[in-house]
């Protein structure tokens, strides 16, 4: 243990081997021994042991030593990276490394295609219970993100630098669609279809409707279907909201029974999030009807007398 008195191993955490006794061409004999055990920072960081070979034909034993040990532990990676959401709307990345050593390690974050460093703070705080160093690494994402993001930690355990990389899809917001909803669908009156979206971080987010058909369904026609997306509405836990809606006047036979489905596009999704509604029921109540036929009627009737 770093001086000359040592003791012998114990057998309890130590184990010491002896291979069969190989002869050799010139008749002699080979062996090689072995100590094996699992190595403790507390106990076995900087310990010297020595090995001593006693033999019949020899006076006094002969001695070799190794040490002081440099004992290193890898860094384990025990969940993956953590998101959070500041006041500002900022995505904060967070990685922890536990249970290494020696202290020194490096951890970069970087994004985008070519590569792009971004700012990081990380500073080792020792373990209490084994000696071993943890560190967090904290990075800020900026607002022109660019995906992928790869984190990369270095540390003289490893051979290679290890790292992780970040897509959209780990991102734990991701819009979540409502159920489309409508109000009363009334023949020759404007009507409306809607959908709520909500839990988002990127106001990069689009929505496309479509008019189902019997095989297939294809975009609506703007010249008859008026699409809108309401402003991005900041909530509570810094994500978006917002309402995207189709309007219309309905005609028959052209809307009867017709079913419309919208098409959710985001980066953090990989697939588009759809949603449908109908057949729709058109209503032609008689009552419209008959006021129509009257206005019509007194229009008729003013003209006559003039």
């Amino acid at each position: 243990m770093g001086t000359d008195n040592f003791v012998a191993v114990d057998n309890n955490r130590y184990k010491s081997v002896i291979s069969n006794h190989q002869r050799q061409s010139d008749n002699t004999y080979s062996c090689t021994a072995s100590l094996m055990f699992t190595p403790t920072l507390t106990e076995d960081q900087g310990s010297e042991f020595m090995c001593r070979v006693k033999h019949p034909n020899m006076e006094e034993p002969i001695k070799r030593r190794v040490g002081p040990l440099q004992i290193i532990v890898t860094p384990q990676v025990i969940e993956p990276v953590r998101f959070s959401l500041s006041d500002s709307g900022e995505v904060k990345c967070s990685l922890t490394l536990k249970r290494f050593y020696p202290q020194d390690i490096s951890i970069t974050w970087s994004m985008g295609e070519p590569e792009t460093e971004l700012m990081s703070d990380g500073t080792p705080v020792i373990s209490e219970d084994d000696g071993t160093f943890d560190v967090t690494s904290v990075c800020t994402l900026p607002r022109d993100l660019r995906f992928p993001v790869y984190v990369m930690w270095n540390h003289q355990s490893v051979r290679q630098p290890q790292r992780t990389v970040l897509r959209t899809s780990d991102l734990p917001w991701r819009p979540q669609i409502e159920e489309l909803r409508s109000s009363d669908i009334n023949l020759n009156t404007e009507s409306k279809i809607q959908v709520k979206i909500s839990g988002y971080i990127s106001r990069d987010l689009t929505v496309t409707w479509h008019k189902m058909g019997t095989d297939n369904n294809v975009a609506v026609d703007n010249n008859r279907y008026k699409t809108a997306v309401s402003e991005h509405q900041r909530q509570s836990d810094n994500t978006y909201s917002c309402t995207a809606s189709l309007m219309f006047t309905p005609t028959l036979p052209e809307d009867q029974r017709s079913e419309f489905m919208c098409r959710v596009h985001h980066p953090s999704i990989e697939k588009p999030i759809e949603r449908s509604i109908g057949p729709l029921q058109i209503i032609d109540s008689p009552l419209m009807n008959k006021n129509e036929d009257e206005t019509t009627n007194g229009q008729q009737k003013e003209s006559s007398e003039v």
